[in-house]
């Protein structure tokens, strides 16, 4: 994603869904300095953006899913931008 912060914090949210055919969320957040597992289902990571600039965010969604709930990634479900940020381009 090529996003670009406005100062306040912002979050990315993606549904994923694993091998097993289960629904997993994974929050990348402005607001959060730690990583935190909840429920087994979704995660909350940390998300570190310039101020006033653009900005790359790289999501590995295969590593990420093996690594927060050990299953395979399958497919994105859904993508959600939330708060104060301007999005220029998602890639998958």
């Amino acid at each position: 994603m090529h996003v670009r912060d406005l100062s306040k914090f912002c979050e990315v949210s993606v549904e994923v869904v694993d091998g097993t055919g289960r629904v997993r969320s994974l929050n990348a957040t402005t607001r959060s300095s730690l990583v935190r597992i909840k429920g087994g289902d979704s995660v909350q990571l940390p998300m570190v953006l310039e101020s006033n600039k653009w900005n790359l965010v790289v999501l590995d969604l295969d590593d990420l899913t093996k690594r927060a709930f050990g299953a395979e990634y399958s497919f994105c479900r859904r993508v959600t931008a939330k708060s104060d940020m301007r999005i220029a381009k998602i890639f998958f």
